[in-house]
């Protein structure tokens, strides 16, 4: 969620949404507007890592590291996530306890 919430943000230009209603022929569309190309803003590792954090903020208060504080400043910096390894592969199992 927190990564799609970040794509979403950085877009430069965003998809206009619209509902066309036919209560004569009991129908209705829903069609976008999508921009020539998709283009993103260039943004700091810290807007997603703020995203992340207030995603996992009440996970973490519970984990009882003791280096929790540490964790949660990586998380806020944009240095950790929980579903892409370093090379940003999936990792399948990454919520599961170890």
């Amino acid at each position: 969620m927190a990564h799609a919430a970040f794509i979403n943000l950085s877009l430069k230009e965003r998809p206009v949404f619209s509902t066309q209603i036919s209560p004569k022929r009991q129908e209705y569309t829903i069609s976008a507007d999508l921009p020539a190309s998709l283009e993103l803003e260039v943004r700091e590792s810290s807007d997603f890592g703020r995203i992340l954090y207030f995603s996992v903020e009440d996970i973490l208060s519970r984990a009882g590291n003791p280096e929790i504080e540490q964790i949660k400043e990586y998380i806020r910096q944009g240095h950790w996530t929980f579903l892409f390894d370093q090379d940003g592969n999936f990792i399948e199992n990454s919520m599961e306890p170890v």
